[in-house]
């Protein structure tokens, strides 16, 4: 024990060092226990990598449920598929934490992209835009990782579209225009110029919207309505004619709003003709809210309340944030009109303002029953 305790400085060169050496040989020593251990630690390295692989099985069915997702959410209330959405997006988020397979790996991420895509849609038609570019945003990292250019494209559509809503008009365009770098087929390639042409009909730029308008109707010529993808990650036609009623809508002049009646006139067609699946409830209640406005802007106030009764009437769970948006819009342009003092005129501002009141998109708050 007193040799152990000894300092190595009051044995220079002596027995203390001789036996560092012998001390790291024996370290070195190759013997069974070492061989087990060693052979213990790589199966529980595998055992690991195993636990972190993802079944093919299980890729599809995540791929399954989100088409699933997709689909509903074009005529379902956002209300019946947050939840589901968002816990989906939390497993495979987790995947993507414990995944070590190059190629999963990318299939994750295209899955987490879609989701966060989704989850930003619901923030979106909430009127949580913060929240909504935040998911976006994170959705297009994914869409990199994942070396999607489909999704990066519809991201960046996304991205447009809730910058839009946010009045941020000049980051709009500029979304809109970066997505269609990454464009190369799709309906996606006529949504793009579309939302350019509403943000920048938005911004005063008719010249610039008449001709993005041009450049989504030839994409529409060549794309037709093929698309590999389903629901909300599509463009049909039917949205593409709401898209345009609202860009001539929005320019104002009398030659462009009767285009834009037209087009609204056309969209409501299109998705009566549609399997209800497909009638995407949104867009109907956006077309007639355009119709209300051109019959405002040609002095029609009868017009006006036949398409203004029919999306008064849905319930508090259909009204997303743009729709309550565009319906308030009628209602400042009713203050400004000369059946601003009208009977009719203050009927319809106080069916509006009572349509408007409630938070977009949720289910009313339950009743109390009476003790």
């Amino acid at each position: 024990m007193d040799e152990l305790l000894t300092p190595v400085t009051a044995d220079p060169g002596g027995a203390l060092a001789t036996n560092v050496p012998v001390r790291l040989e024996a370290e070195r020593r190759l013997d069974r226990a070492v061989v087990v251990d060693d052979a213990r630690d790589a199966a529980w390295f595998a055992r690991q990598i195993s636990a972190a692989s993802v079944s093919s099985s299980a890729l599809e069915q995540i791929s399954v449920e989100i088409r699933r997702f997709a689909t509903d959410y074009v005529s379902k209330p956002l209300s019946e598929l947050f939840v589901d959405i968002r816990e989906l997006r939390g497993e495979v988020v987790n995947l993507v934490e414990c995944n070590r397979f190059p190629n999963q790996m990318r299939e994750l991420y295209l899955a987490a992209s879609r989701l966060g895509g989704l989850q930003a849609h619901v923030c979106l038609d909430l009127g949580h835009y913060s929240a909504a570019h935040t998911h976006a945003h994170t959705a297009f990292l994914c869409a990199e990782l994942a070396g999607h250019n489909g999704m990066r494209a519809w991201v960046r559509g996304l991205q447009s579209l809730i910058a839009y809503w946010d009045g941020q008009l000049a980051d709009a365009v500029e979304f809109a225009r970066d997505g269609a770098r990454h464009c190369s087929h799709g309906s996606i390639a006529a949504r793009l110029p579309s939302l350019e042409a509403r943000a920048s009909a938005g911004r005063g730029d008719k010249r610039g919207a008449l001709a993005a308008l041009e450049r989504a109707e030839h994409a529409r010529v060549v794309v037709g309505d093929r698309d590999d993808d389903a629901g909300v990650f599509t463009f049909p036609a039917a949205k593409q004619a709401v898209y345009a009623g609202t860009t001539l809508l929005t320019l104002g002049d009398r030659d462009t709003t009767t285009r834009a009646a037209q087009e609204s006139s056309y969209a409501l067609q299109l998705y009566e003709a549609a399997a209800p699946a497909d009638r995407s409830t949104g867009d109907m209640l956006a077309a007639r809210l355009d119709l209300a406005r051109a019959y405002l802007m040609h002095d029609d106030l009868d017009g006006l309340a036949d398409q203004l009764n029919v999306v008064l009437a849905v319930p508090q769970v259909r009204r997303t944030a743009s729709i309550v948006k565009r319906a308030a819009s009628i209602g400042e342009d009713l203050t400004q009109s000369r059946y601003a003092h009208s009977p009719q005129g203050k009927q319809i501002r106080t069916e509006i303002a009572s349509f408007c009141a409630p938070p977009p998109a949720l289910p009313p708050a339950p009743t109390m029953e009476p003790a």
